[in-house]
């Protein structure tokens, strides 16, 4: 009785914690993700596209890879082509990456956000300069812990993105310069809910352990009118296998890690590290992806060009189809790598192992993503699992309002540690359009069982997310 009492005692604090949290999130957080415009390119291009138009296919398809060739861009080498005249008076409510989603409310900032957004506005029409500009803050609240740690963790990030598109030759390809930062922060430091309730997988895929950090510096080229892409400098490995744009966006999508990557590839899976990788397809119904990097980048705010530390090596490959002009996917993915947790942090080269993920996307009706993900590694290279599975669907502009969303998803996961139990994850989460610069989001997770058996189950993780974009 005690015990139970206890339980809905916690349950309560929680709930109240995540109510207060969000009626004081918009005056407090400004906000990300891999990079948000190529989910909305794939809804336009199957918005505004005609079924069985080649060059169509090819927009969805490379859209639904993360095949970023910036359309809609003029290159910063534009030749000829006449600048055009930029109309500075113009409102611009909307964020950047998704103009018509303009909120529920004006905003109240909008005298200060107008100048600022038409300004990197000119930037992007006048030079090639596409910039996503975000402040993302999270807060969690948990009804069950381990013993002596945290219920209540909150995280903030301050994202800046840029990709300036150098050139672009009809018929060829294009060129482009991609850098981003982030600055991070931990309250109170050091804190994870994830450790507190003893999960197998991260719970807040915004977190991170660098206060700050350059996470990419790249040149991207691509080839045979933009059907093979090659990337060099700093990457995310993730952005190029196992890609799932349903659920790879922890700024307006799932914050959980199974449901953003997966909780079994190992370190410099989701890691940004230095290396090579490259998307292609030859035909319009397959495709095939890989990357090289080298392990020194896990443990490196900025940039190690000591290529130490051991490597990681990955191919996928895929098959496209077409449903009613929606695109649908499916592939197989390998990864061999010298490198864990604990070979990175002691300088070394590891135990060779490998790891494989099977990725299925469809869109049964538009607007509407259903995914399915399962992913294998082997115990030495393992991330904290061995094996996961997880399946969920993902709805943009939901009651057709632009830029609500709303998620559910479930994961399994037997975890790497021998006395960990086989954990079960549910999350879901309703995305609120509030303003044309600001997005909240409600978020709820379910662990039914976490992977430690000494918090009750079930523990519910309850979360707020802002996000600010310009």
């Amino acid at each position: 009785m005690e015990q139970h009492c206890r339980t809905r005692c916690r349950a309560l604090r929680a709930l109240c914690i995540v109510a207060c949290a969000a009626s004081l999130a918009p005056a407090k957080a400004w906000a990300d993700g891999g990079n948000v415009f190529v989910l909305h390119d794939l809804h336009d291009f199957i918005r505004f596209s005609r079924h069985g138009d080649e060059v169509a296919w090819m927009n969805k398809t490379r859209s639904l890879l993360g095949f970023d060739i910036m359309p809609g861009v003029t290159p910063l080498a534009r030749g000829d082509a006449a600048r055009g005249g930029f109309d500075w008076s113009a409102s611009q409510p909307g964020s950047i990456a998704q103009p018509s989603a303009t909120g529920a409310f004006a905003d109240p900032l909008g005298f200060v956000v107008d100048p600022m957004r038409r300004g990197l506005l000119y930037a992007q029409d006048e030079w090639g300069l596409r910039t996503d500009l975000y402040e993302a803050l999270v807060l969690q609240a948990a009804t069950d812990t381990l013993a002596g740690a945290r219920s209540t963790v909150g995280v903030s990030r301050l994202n800046l993105r840029s990709d300036l598109l150098v050139y672009r030759d009809p018929g060829v390809g294009m060129g482009r310069i991609t850098f981003q930062v982030r600055s991070n922060a931990t309250m109170p430091g050091g804190a994870s809910m994830s450790a507190s309730v003893g999960a197998a997988s991260k719970l807040d895929e915004l977190r991170s352990g660098f206060d700050n950090q350059l996470v990419r510096l790249a040149w991207s080229q691509s080839f045979f009118n933009d059907r093979w892409i090659v990337s060099v400098g700093k990457l995310n490995p993730n952005d190029f296998v196992a890609d799932n744009i349903f659920a790879n966006d922890e700024t307006r999508q799932f914050l959980a890690q199974p449901f953003d990557g997966n909780s079994t590839w190992p370190v410099t899976f989701q890691d940004k590290c230095e290396g090579v990788g490259t998307i292609a397809i030859p035909t319009d119904w397959l495709f095939m992806t890989g990357y090289a990097v080298s392990a020194a980048g896990v443990n490196d705010a900025w940039l190690d060009l000591d290529l130490g530390d051991g490597y990681a090596v990955a191919g996928e490959v895929g098959l496209l189809a077409e449903l009613d002009g929606r695109p649908c996917r499916v592939s197989w993915a390998w990864c061999g790598t010298d490198a864990n947790a604990a070979s990175v942090d002691q300088g070394v080269d590891g135990a060779w192992g490998t790891c494989q993920a099977v990725t299925a996307q469809i869109l049964p009706v538009r607007q509407l993503g259903t995914w399915f993900q399962w992913s294998q590694a082997d115990a030495d290279v393992a991330s904290s699992a061995t094996q996961e599975l997880a399946l969920g669907l993902t709805i943009d502009d939901c009651f057709e309002r632009r830029g609500d969303g709303f998620g559910v998803a479930i994961a399994r996961t037997e975890p790497l540690a021998a006395d960990d139990q086989v954990q079960w994850l549910t999350e879901t989460y309703y995305r609120f359009q509030v303003t044309g610069s600001l997005q909240l989001t409600l978020d709820a997770q379910v662990l039914a069982p976490s992977a430690s058996e000494l918090v009750d189950d079930p523990v519910l993780v309850g979360g707020v997310r802002a996000v600010w974009r310009f």
